[in-house]
């Protein structure tokens, strides 16, 4: 009787433990949306607010897609979660910065495996690719655009295969096209305008036989004729300009009924299309030094980025270029003024740095040297800050994507505690009934707390990596900027050493001066040191203590080899020659009492 009594009791008390867990997964995750790919509910008002901004006001698109991150609090992989990581990859790639580009398009590609693996259905799961082909065709673009063609390339070409896995025809054929105008601006930028034809013809015929809508087939167009005109073979880039100019004319302006329901951001591209062929016209006449009939493609060009105002203040840079090579200082100089305060309204540094040495000719020929001489202090000024803008814009990113990890860890922990309350309070029950339920719920909690120890690890392990990346980046930028910096110096020498006058030659000392201050500034840049000292803490007294006798240049020079730089990127960092570095590579080597068969930057990276 007694054992019947236990065994009721044990199965009550099963049965309210199964009870109070389900009613707290309900309660837990209010929020929780479907986990295979179907759409969730707000996910196409987000898409088109979203990709409306990307054109219009990108650092706008980017808050919004951190601010739904930060308030996405579902569990587990969701499509809403894919969608944004993928927008801020291309949001960021689109502001130049790659390392943010890249690391959220990862993330993305990481959900879309979740998505994958969390697929109700067997065929489901198996009739997808296994990487998601806008995601690799979004990293080629990055690549791209960093110079890495090769890279770029592959990954194109990756995307094709996944493509052509897809179910939906509709997303493989435009995604199709899409890839093969990426291929084409490769072979075009390798100026391999065969292969770049082949492409471009591929897509265009992809867009034309699928019927996949006017702004597409306008892309194809304009992409056409951007080929001929770099081919130099302007006949055949006037026929596809005229192709864009008539259908935007039909679909942007008459707006007929078969055009109902495109939104708005169409009409833009549209429009955007036409702009792009006018100013490849544009530079087609300008390399051949037609600048009248430059100027007058660009003015053309003009017309049609009246809503996308970062191509609208590129076009004027090259309008006032165009204006300084026939002379027409006066205008090129309004022209450029205008241009200026529409460059600083949207934060477009290159293109201010462009406008701002244009400027500085066209005041030169004014005889106004001292106008041009406050002008390239501006231009200095801002060639100076362009780095640590954007070592900036990549630490605020990096900080708002650990702050979105943060939150969706305390969600995490918020839910796991709740869980942990219960189960304790499960446990005094299940204590008085039965022993076995005790041991099993000890088992549970401690699989729970090597979870979130777990969780730590890796928030720690992502942490260091953040500061690693940082570094290098870091180090990447020291490197550029000393390279510009001493390029420019050696350009201001040999201009001021072709001066007659040694009083006009002498107006220059000062700036020389200051620029030599400046790169010596650069070159003992303490910040570096200190986010050394963040990424690696301890590596440089584990050195000293073990070799008591290393200076603080021998430390400089093992910071430096320890991120793996060369000798010639090492001397023009500390201002070097290369046979020094060198030498004091050498020296090094025997102050730490290395074998001549093993390598000094191996050991300095397996140092610990």
């Amino acid at each position: 009787m007694s054992c019947n009594y236990f065994l009721v009791q044990a199965v009550r008390s099963l049965l309210i433990l199964f009870l109070i867990f389900l009613g707290l997964s309900l309660k837990s995750q209010p929020s929780k949306r479907t986990l295979v790919f179907g759409d969730e509910a707000n996910v196409q008002a987000l898409k088109e607010e979203v990709f409306a901004l990307r054109y219009s006001d990108p650092d706008r698109a980017i808050n919004l897609c951190l601010t739904y991150l930060r308030e996405l609090n579902s569990l587990g992989a969701s499509s809403t979660r894919l969608f944004l990581y993928s927008t801020l990859g291309q949001l960021y790639a689109d502001k130049s910065l790659p390392v943010l580009a890249l690391s959220y398009s990862a993330d993305a590609q990481y959900e879309y495996t979740q998505l994958k693996y969390l697929a109700k259905y067997n065929e489901l799961r198996n009739s997808r690719p296994m990487q998601q082909p806008w995601l690799q065709m979004n990293m080629g673009n990055v690549y791209f655009a960093t110079g890495n063609l090769a890279r770029a390339r592959d990954l194109y070409n990756q995307a094709e295969a996944s493509f052509f896995m897809l179910d939906s025809t509709i997303s493989m054929w435009r995604g199709l096209s899409t890839t093969y105008n990426n291929l084409g601006l490769y072979f075009i930028e390798s100026k391999e305008f065969q292969s770049a034809f082949h492409y471009v013809k591929k897509a265009l015929d992809i867009r034309v036989n699928r019927d996949l809508g006017p702004a597409d087939i306008s892309h194809s167009y304009s992409m056409m004729c951007n080929l001929f005109y770099k081919w130099g073979r302007a006949d055949k880039a006037e026929t596809y300009l005229k192709k864009v100019d008539s259908i935007n004319h039909e679909f942007n302006e008459s707006k007929l009924p078969e055009y109902e329901g495109y939104p708005d951001v169409a009409y833009t591209l549209a429009a955007s299309y036409v702009g792009n062929v006018y100013e490849f016209k544009a530079d087609y006449f300008s390399d051949r030094g037609e600048y009248k009939n430059a100027i007058s493609a660009y003015r053309q060009a003009e017309k049609f980025y009246h809503v996308l105002l970062s191509q609208k203040a590129r076009v004027g840079t090259s309008l006032a270029n165009a204006l300084l090579q026939l002379k027409d200082f006066e205008t090129s100089l309004a022209i450029l003024d205008t241009n200026i305060r529409l460059i600083r309204s949207r934060n477009l540094t290159k293109e201010l740095e462009k406008a701002l040495a244009i400027k500085i000719k066209v005041l030169d020929e004014l005889h106004l040297a001292d106008s041009a001489r406050i002008i390239s202090d501006e231009l200095m000024l801002t060639r100076e800050n362009r780095n640590k803008i954007q070592i900036n814009q990549l630490l605020n990113g990096l900080d708002d994507k650990n702050e979105t990890r943060i939150k969706s860890k305390e969600l995490e922990a918020e839910i796991l505690s709740d869980r942990k309350f219960l189960l304790l309070s499960i446990i005094a029950i299940l204590v008085l009934t039965v022993i076995a339920g005790y041991f099993y719920s000890r088992k549970t909690l401690i699989d729970r707390k090597m979870i979130l120890i777990s969780k730590d690890d890796q928030l720690s392990r992502s942490k260091l990596e953040y500061k690693e990346r940082e570094l290098v980046s870091m180090s990447t930028s020291m490197l550029r900027e000393n390279g510009e910096l001493n390029a420019l110096l050696k350009e201001l020498l040999a201009g001021v050493n072709l001066l007659d006058k040694k009083n006009d030659a002498a107006v220059f000392n000062g700036l020389i001066s200051n620029m030599k201050k400046l790169i010596s500034k650069k070159r003992n840049n303490e910040s570096f040191a200190a986010q050394f000292s963040a990424a690696y803490p301890g590596y440089q007294e584990g050195l000293i203590q073990k070799h008591p006798d290393l200076n603080s240049g021998d430390l400089q020079l093992c910071t430096l080899l320890r991120l793996n730089l060369e000798s010639k990127e090492i001397a023009q960092i500390i201002g070097l020659s290369i046979r020094s570095v060198e030498s004091r590579r050498y020296r090094l080597r025997r102050k730490l009492n290395i074998e001549a068969n093993v390598d000094l930057v191996s050991f300095l990276i397996a140092f610990k």
